[in-house]
């Protein structure tokens, strides 16, 4: 589980891996918000670029950390804030190699 020292590694550790995911009180360790509020801490968050899914009640709750605009963000937001676009983004997504597959065949194999 990543260690964060200041807000700005909460970023660097985005967007090193796409998201992570964190106890809250690994959050609240971060020098710059050791006296926030998860209130403070999501407009904190939302001014570095980032979101989370889950306002913790306790600091051993688990809190996922993204940005918006990444793959993994676009399918989180997908997810939690439900929209036609979403929705789409969802099905391109959920499409595996077996459906892929199966165009390409399609394609390639139809005389």
């Amino acid at each position: 589980m990543p260690e964060f020292n200041r807000s700005a590694d909460v970023a660097a550790a985005v967007d090193d891996d796409g998201l992570v995911v964190c106890r809250a009180e690994d959050l609240l360790k971060a020098s710059d918000w050791a006296m926030g509020t998860a209130s403070a801490i999501a407009s904190d968050l939302d001014r570095s670029g980032l979101a989370w899914v889950t306002r913790p009640s306790t600091g051993t709750d688990y809190v996922r950390i993204y940005r918006p605009g990444y793959k993994a963000g676009r399918l989180i937001d997908a997810v939690t804030r439900p929209s036609v676009a979403g929705g789409d983004f969802l099905r391109e997504a959920a499409e595996g190699p077996s459906e892929i597959l199966a165009r390409i065949r399609e394609l390639v194999c139809t005389t």
